[in-house]
């Protein structure tokens, strides 16, 4: 498996952002389907991922814990097969399907997450994983003129887990569209 500290910014998108994804030179595209297993510890999160490109899919289960008094999240990862990772899925509480851009741009890897109901996209979200403690960097044009909120690193309300609610998602995007 894989373990690291992961350090990233977010930004939600106007989803106004669709009609301009043409013009983006994505370098890949991903399918992703998420489902969470339930926890009651608020501090961490046991996720079950499909990655999904071209015909080519993965499963992977990720755990991730905050460190308190920090911006940091420890991240383990370990590739399942697809039996374990169907007995899993069915023991997820919440789901959720995007689509995943993913943009190079001055040498960082972008990730635009198109969050799905059906076939309809509900919310744009942008991240950029970093260096622990690094600097925002400049936000490439294609993106700049769409975001709605820079999330503060202290911001909770951003999850994948959360956003997997879609009234939630959608009352979020709406106030933000609004300047509420």
């Amino acid at each position: 498996g894989i373990v690291s500290i992961e350090f990233e910014y977010k930004y939600m998108l106007s989803l106004n952002i669709l009609k301009d994804l043409e013009l983006i030179p994505f370098k890949e595209t991903y399918q992703i389907r998420q489902g969470y297993l339930p926890s009651d510890n608020f501090s961490n999160t046991i996720r079950v991922r499909s990655l999904k490109k071209d015909k080519q899919e993965k499963w992977v289960l990720t755990f991730k814990q905050k460190i308190p008094n920090t911006f940091k999240v420890i991240e383990l990862e370990q590739e399942l097969d697809k039996s374990d990772a169907m007995i899993l899925w069915k023991m997820c509480d919440r789901k959720l399907k995007k689509t995943r851009l993913e943009l190079e741009h001055n040498g960082l890897l972008w990730e635009l997450d198109l969050l799905k109901n059906g076939k309809k996209i509900y919310f744009a979200q942008l991240e950029i994983e970093l260096e622990f403690g690094s600097k925002p960097p400049d936000i490439p044009d294609c993106f700049s003129k769409h975001i709605l909120y820079k999330v503060p690193l202290t911001d909770e309300r951003f999850s994948n887990k959360k956003l997997s609610d879609v009234d939630y998602a959608k009352k979020l995007y709406k106030n933000f569209k609004n300047g509420v």
